[in-house]
């Protein structure tokens, strides 16, 4: 059951505000705060029906100033979306982040949009703090915080890039981040994804050591950070799942963005003693994904222990650890080679992003009518309504038919329940 509470005006908001509400077992809990009483009703009936995304039209009202964004306010994605990932992965520093948010990010920031969220906003907020004499360590402490935040956006896809980042740590951090043509201002990109004929026109033109990363990023919709933190004892073969979105003969095994694993030259029951068990989150593996992994633990020699993805080995021994500097070279040659960067949409929005394997998974399986809840629960998003917002615009494609499984190059069955392409 989900119901609408008006949110009366305050200093911070002149205007009425909706919440929309929903119970999960004997728990409250909110499904975002909009500015018009009609946005709050389209996302209570779509959370009742459990449907893709609410089907009426955005664009035929006008909505607030902060509605206009393209994106959500930075208190509600730190609120719904950061804070609820963020926190069971540090339970010892949860209490002071809580107090720095409530005290200085929040109050200053919160009500701002994550677009407009731009170095002079931050650098204001900066020169505040220090006119109020907080020490310098304490200012780095509180951008710092920011800046992870920021890098948790991008890597959800509202952001294009973190403002307390250089253009240069940009492309280091995501080697899919194509520089924009001089004096073309930098936009927001959005959800952009592949066909199935692109898909593999790109992994068939990338070098093969890479090729399954690739593949697999797109057809479980993992993240780079995910992907690259795998160990061969996190892939099973031998055990089926059913994740509600796919149900496969294996099953992947993901730590979460905020869980580190465990340095295999410490003395373990001391880390049990001192740190969280880390979140894990299981994927389902199709047979093409299962038989890609399989073949690439033969090609690369993997042991357990070992990393699934690294730098290709070489006169130093066996691959090391697969960084983000090392694959954007490969991945610019290669969509240079390809021309992929300079098709439409991707030309406009900076080029092609390796985070666009994981929304293209996502807009596969909408495209296959998984339900919206499942597709939620695979991407590892904290709540349906996150997966909702992010694909609004590749949902209303799909339900008006202009977005089909076959314009993809995909099979017609569903992944769910039955075999793939």
């Amino acid at each position: 059951m989900a119901w609408i509470v008006k949110l009366p005006p305050s200093p911070r908001h002149p205007q009425s505000r909706w919440q929309v509400r929903y119970r999960r077992g004997i728990t409250q809990r909110s499904a975002g705060i909009y500015p018009s009483k009609s946005e709050a009703l389209q996302v209570k009936r779509a959370l009742e029906r459990g449907d893709h995304i609410a089907s009426s039209d955005q664009s035929h009202h006008q909505p607030s100033a902060a509605a206009t964004a393209t994106g959500p306010l930075l208190g509600d994605y730190i609120a719904e979306i950061w804070w609820p990932t963020w926190k069971p992965g540090h339970p010892r520093s949860a209490r002071g982040t809580r107090s720095k948010l409530n005290h200085r990010i929040l109050p200053a920031l919160g009500s701002l949009p994550l677009d407009h969220l731009n170095r002079s906003v931050i650098a204001a907020w900066q020169r505040a703090m220090t006119h109020e004499g907080l020490a310098p360590n304490t200012i780095s402490t509180y951008l710092s915080l920011l800046g992870t935040i920021c890098n948790a956006a991008v890597d959800d896809g509202y952001l294009s890039h973190s403002p307390l980042t250089t253009n240069s740590a940009r492309r280091r951090r995501h080697p899919s981040l194509a520089q924009l043509p001089p004096g073309n201002p930098r936009v927001r990109p959005q959800v952009a994804w592949l066909s199935r004929p692109q898909l593999d026109q790109l992994a068939n033109a990338i070098d093969p050591a890479f090729r399954t990363l690739i593949l697999v990023a797109a057809l479980t919709g993992a993240r780079w950070s995910e992907l690259t933190a795998l160990h061969w004892e996190d892939v099973r073969a031998d055990i089926p799942h059913d994740d509600g979105a796919v149900n496969g003969p294996g099953r992947l095994r993901v730590l979460s963005r905020s869980s580190g694993r465990k340095a295999p030259d410490t003395d373990r029951q001391a880390q049990r003693r001192s740190r969280p068990q880390p979140d894990r989150r299981l994927i389902a593996l199709d047979q093409e994904a299962l038989g890609l992994l399989q073949q690439h633990r033969t090609f690369v020699e993997g042991r357990n222990r070992e990393l699934v993805f690294t730098t290709p080995s070489g006169e130093r021994g066996r691959g090391r650890p697969l960084a983000a500097t090392s694959f954007a070279r490969i991945w610019h040659q290669t969509l240079n080679a390809i021309g992929l960067d300079q098709t439409e949409p991707w030309q406009a929005r900076g080029g092609l992003h390796f985070s666009d394997l994981r929304h293209t998974h996502a807009v596969w399986l909408l495209a296959r009518q998984i339900p919206i809840a499942a597709v939620a629960a695979r991407l590892g998003h904290t709540t349906p309504i996150t997966t909702m917002r992010m694909y609004q615009h590749p949902a209303r494609l799909i339900q008006e038919g202009q977005l089909t499984a076959e314009r993809l190059g995909l099979s017609v069955l569903p992944l769910h329940g039955g075999p793939t392409d």
